[in-house]
């Protein structure tokens, strides 16, 4: 076992190689008591002798008036802001450390050996730290250890950057040493100013610490071994245990403050201990872009800091889901995890490709992204679905905003997953339906074909504009009531291939799907948008590309339909999803009036411009009147254009929609 001053010398030897005292006094305070007196000369060249010995009893009155009655100590009026800043200056802004940890080395006259020799005075305030316990030594410890790391990242070394890790990694053990101390005395708040700053330094320096040697893009590594910081090495083992995936799924991983965060309102952070990262999941040929998810890294430090210096010191590096755990027990007491749920959600969308899939899709032939369910998180086994189903010419970008919020609430996080359904816009509203249908009842089956996650089996499925005419038809029995509005014909009696009539049975004799239990309609047209005029229409046919299956089966159904209750535009042509909104459609007007099955239940979010009476008010595409069912659990009324999705109202009311549904499960559901 190495004595406690061992570190001192290794110290010396490998920065300074001399053993000399590190003692040298600091002369500001000398400068500052000189510095009225460089005016004397000039005094001494105009005065002569006798009047030179008349001044001397004057002299303190001349040198006040020479210095404008300024004293070397005094207090100058600022700003209140700036002296906040002032008293919370540390290393953390890339500066000078703080007073706190400047007053420590002041005490022992160390301030200008650490500018010359970091490690040595580094190793030289450990010891003393082991001789004489105090916390505000421990805290200088945890600066000082991560000021010099930022000098060493910054340098244009690559020796001293890979040497940096190292003292990110110590000012990371130290800064431990001062949460856990706080955590093990009851009378102290674990976040007062002393403790909140080692929580902040703790944080910061393992994200540090963590970062692959040389990376350029603040990519991350989370793996085993020893590390070998100035002290003594520390044996760091890997837990995943709190981890539901491998972690080899997600083969990407950055610090999620290394991101700045634009274009969403708010930046949802919990506060607390950890390393916040974004973690990409590995890429499938399916996949519009790789989920991302939120994940902190935590560091729990086995030891004593004599184990430290006896090189006996142990780490677990543990790795948490953000949205399944936020907190960490620390000597029996809940320490919350610091968590960024945005950072992933804007790292997903800084892509300009998924930015242009909506308006791509309406006009494109065929699915650039096929139809589909999409999962932007792994599945989460027990939490229920939310489907979110965007609206013409859009895509799940649009719900950014609203995602944002709710995946960051504490209660939904843990209970509900969000999904999204992708469909090419400009498809008939049926045929889109008819899809979504599928793909929630393939998506059920293949992420649990045994049926052993009663969540699954309690969707909810949110949707804006045409997408809540998509949702509408999820919960909706339809028996052949939208079929008798174009024939008075059997389907059964018809003529007609077999694979003909079970796409006409799947598209217009519309059943519930039986995992989905609440439906969310969004500024929703069900009597059409007035906006979807003969002209619109007409102008959609001409550039919207259907996919080439459906053209060929409206050819088919020319003859089985009865042209005398079919709008004469649409005689010649298969109708766009426009077409499926027109005022006129009669399917549409009979589809409104249908209410969901029998314990299925539905609300509504209605915007309006709040300019007129209610009954004749508007979104700018769909009227009150339009978007009003009677049928309705709960209709909520807000001031915004069509496009809300992104209003606080219209979030605030589905999170108390999602909690009821939530609050209604069935205990078997329940986590």
């Amino acid at each position: 076992m190495e004595p406690q001053g061992a570190c001192v010398r290794r110290a010396r030897v490998l920065e300074c190689g001399s053993p000399r005292l590190l003692s040298s006094p600091s002369r500001a305070p000398e400068r500052q008591r000189t510095a009225p007196l460089q005016n004397l000369p000039t005094i001494r060249a105009v005065l002569g002798e006798n009047q030179r010995q008349f001044l001397w009893p004057v002299l303190p009155l001349v040198l006040a008036l020479v210095c404008g009655c300024r004293t070397p100590i005094h207090a100058d009026r600022a700003s209140v802001s700036s002296v906040y800043r002032e008293l919370r200056r540390s290393a953390l802004d890339g500066g000078e450390y703080s007073d706190a940890t400047r007053a420590v080395l002041h005490r022992y006259d160390w301030e200008k050996s650490f500018q010359a020799h970091p490690a040595q005075v580094l190793c030289q305030l450990h010891d003393k730290l082991l001789a004489d316990y105090r916390r505000d030594l421990l805290l200088a410890l945890v600066e000082l250890n991560y000021f010099h790391a930022d000098r060493l990242r910054r340098n244009a070394k690559p020796d001293e950057r890979r040497d940096a890790r190292d003292f990110f990694f110590a000012a990371s053990v130290y800064a431990w040493f001062a949460v856990l101390a706080a955590a093990s005395e009851p009378q102290r708040d674990l976040f007062g100013p002393g403790p909140m700053s080692a929580r902040d330094f703790y944080n910061r320096s393992l994200a540090q610490a963590l970062l692959a040697p040389d990376t350029h893009n603040a990519s991350v590594r989370l793996e085993a071994g020893v590390r070998r910081p100035l002290i003594g090495p520390v044996e760091v083992s890997l837990n995943t245990n709190s981890f539901p995936w491998p972690l080899d799924l997600f083969p990407d991983l950055v610090m999620a403050d290394a991101y700045s965060v634009k274009g969403l309102s708010v930046r949802n952070r919990q506060a607390g201990l950890g390393a916040p990262l974004v973690a990409t999941v590995k890429r499938s040929a399916q996949d519009v872009a790789p989920p991302r998810l939120a994940i902190t890294a935590f560091l729990r430090v086995e030891g004593s800091l004599a184990d430290w210096s006896a090189g006996r010191l142990r780490a677990s590096l543990e790795v948490h889901p953000g949205f399944l755990h936020n907190e960490v027990e620390i000597v029996g007491r809940k320490v919350p995890l610091e968590i960024d749920a945005t950072a992933p959600l804007a790292y997903a969308l800084n892509d300009a490709a998924v930015w242009k899939l909506g308006r791509r899709q309406f006009f494109s032939s065929r699915e650039i992204v096929k139809s589909g369910i999409y999962r932007f998180q792994p599945y989460q086994r027990g939490a229920i679905p939310v489907v979110l189903v965007h609206g013409t010419f859009s895509s799940p970008v649009y719900w950014a905003e609203m995602w944002n919020t709710l995946a960051s609430d504490p209660v939904l996080s843990r209970r509900c997953q969000f999904w999204f359904f992708i469909y090419n816009s400009g498809n008939p509203v049926v045929w889109s339906a008819a899809n979504l249908r599928e793909a929630l009842t393939d998506a059920v089956n293949r992420l649990d074909p045994e049926g052993r996650d009663p969540a699954l089996r309690q969707i909810v499925v949110v949707g804006h504009s045409q997408g809540g005419l998509l949702a509408k038809l999820t919960v909706t029995r339809t028996d052949d009531k939208l079929w008798r509005l174009v024939s008075d014909k059997n389907l059964e009696d018809l003529q007609i291939s077999e694979d003909l009539r079970a796409q006409l049975r799947r598209a217009v004799f519309v059943e519930p799907v039986p995992c989905v239990k609440r439906v969310v309609f969004v500024a929703t047209p069900h009597r059409g948008s007035y906006r979807a005029t003969d002209f619109a229409r007409k102008l959609a046919g001409k550039l919207v590309s259907l996919p080439a299956d459906l053209v060929r089966e409206a050819g088919k159904l020319t003859s089985l339909v009865d042209p005398d209750r079919v709008p004469a535009d649409l005689r010649r042509r298969l109708p766009t999803s426009l077409d499926g909104m027109s005022p006129k459609n009669p399917a549409l007007l009979a589809l409104a009036e249908m209410p969901p099955a029998p314990g299925l239940v539905c609300h509504s979010i209605i915007a309006v411009s709040g300019r007129r009476p209610l009954a004749e008010d508007n979104d700018g595409l769909v009227a009150y009147s339009s978007a009003h069912v009677t049928y309705a659990a709960s209709e909520a009324v807000l001031h915004a254009r069509h496009s809300c999705q992104s209003e606080p109202a219209a979030i605030e009311e589905l999170r108390r929609i999602l909690l009821q549904h939530l609050a209604d499960q069935p205990k078997e559901t329940t986590l």
